[in-house]
């Protein structure tokens, strides 16, 4: 959210890039959502309160990987959505992480809550 940059590739630093990763910003899916992230290797509980905070139906889906994501923070939707994240992230030890698996299941209800468009990149993306 600090950046002077109006896009971003967010990395941890247990992540490692193994080719140039500046095409991920001329992805057409991303061009049109804002935002991309990776799938983690978890699925959201079915029974989680979030889906009843969202008014989605429940549904399984894959948790986002957070290490690491291409935000465009100029995209109204995708600023609504991290701002949201980061609320519940920043009250997530007393509260949102008791009814969550942490901050990969925050991001992608954020993401829903504001409906927010995201582009979920493929597995074929992902090394564990």
């Amino acid at each position: 959210m600090n950046s002077r940059f109006a896009e971003v590739l967010y990395i941890d630093g247990d992540n490692f890039l193994i080719h140039d990763p500046r095409s991920l910003f001329d992805v057409k899916e991303y061009r049109e959502a804002g935002a991309i992230f990776w799938p983690d290797f978890f699925v959201v509980n079915p029974w989680t309160q979030f889906w009843n905070i969202t008014e989605e139906p429940a549904r399984i889906m894959w948790t986002f990987e957070v290490g690491q994501m291409v935000l465009d923070l100029n995209n109204n939707h995708t600023w609504r959505a991290l701002s949201l994240t980061h609320y519940l992230n920043q009250r997530g030890p007393e509260l949102y992480w008791q009814i969550s698996h942490g901050e990969c299941e925050l991001f992608l209800f954020a993401w829903l809550f504001v409906g927010a468009p995201y582009t979920l990149a493929g597995y074929l993306s992902v090394a564990g």
